[in-house]
């Protein structure tokens, strides 16, 4: 293998000239081919930082946020998706009661809603998502129930204490794309007061001094049809195809490992 080595030159083109021998056992003969294989655009996000330090410091915030108990009136332990270095961040609301039995976000019925717009729209499955994307989320605990049995919305100092947790994740992981999910998330980025006038539209926003693209989406919880009539289905539609079209995403999709569908 011969070409440049990113590490100990980090200015240079990250090319690399790879030599392919094909050789039969029972035959003397053989013909060499080159491939070129550029690397350029294999970087991880936060380019002024080595992707090894990157990782090492999302696993040690991961680590600090699973250890979390600033919020007494919280009825679960946080929930995270993992310490998964990327250029995309999803923002939920807060885990409901199943997520902290299963120990993911988005493991339930809305889970379900929202992987599949991303796999209608972005070609990612599951899998893929997971692997691939940052969860975060206004709250990391489940805040238990309210008195009418559904599930309570978190108080403002709660929503503080967990804040925190966000803007570390924002400057580790310097994101090109966050995606809030749900007015409760988006609200922590902008003025929502209405989804007819956020939902479809992309914004450019500066939290912790870093700029980043916000394409808001609706809850896929089945407690609001919104998403499912106009003009919020149509809005749906428009945000999903931002989604799908910006580079972060793209970069995404075409870095998948070989063989996954």
């Amino acid at each position: 293998m011969a070409g440049t080595i990113a590490g100990r030159h980090p200015h240079r083109t990250r090319a690399f000239r790879i030599l392919f021998s094909h050789r039969h056992l029972h035959h003397s003969q053989h013909r060499v081919e080159f491939a070129l294989v550029d690397f350029s655009a294999l970087t991880i996000s936060n380019p002024d930082m080595p992707g090894s330090r990157i990782q090492t410091r999302l696993d040690d915030h991961v680590a600090g946020l699973l250890r979390c108990r600033r919020c007494p009136r919280m009825e679960s332990t946080p929930v995270s998706g993992g310490a998964m270095v990327s250029d995309v961040i999803l923002v939920g609301q807060a885990p409901g009661p199943r997520e902290p039995v299963l120990q993911r976000p988005f493991a339930h019925t809305a889970g379900k809603t929202l992987f599949r717009w991303f796999e209608e729209s972005c070609g990612m499955n599951e899998a893929t998502v997971r692997s691939t994307i940052y969860f975060a989320a206004v709250c990391r605990c489940f805040p238990g129930k309210n008195s009418s049995g559904g599930d309570r919305v978190p108080a403002p100092d709660e929503i503080r204490n967990c804040s925190s947790w966000m803007n570390d994740e924002i400057q580790i992981l310097k994101p090109r794309l966050v995606i809030p999910v749900g007015r409760l998330a988006i609200a922590q980025f902008i003025d929502c007061r209405k989804l007819e006038d956020v939902i479809g539209r992309r914004f450019p926003v500066e939290r912790t001094g870093h700029r980043f693209d916000l394409i808001p989406l609706p809850h896929p919880s089945g407690a609001s049809p919104w998403h499912k009539i106009l003009p919020g289905k149509q809005l749906l539609e428009r945000a999903l195809k931002l989604i799908a079209r910006h580079s972060a995403i793209v970069d995404l999709r075409s870095h998948r490992p070989m063989g996954e569908d």
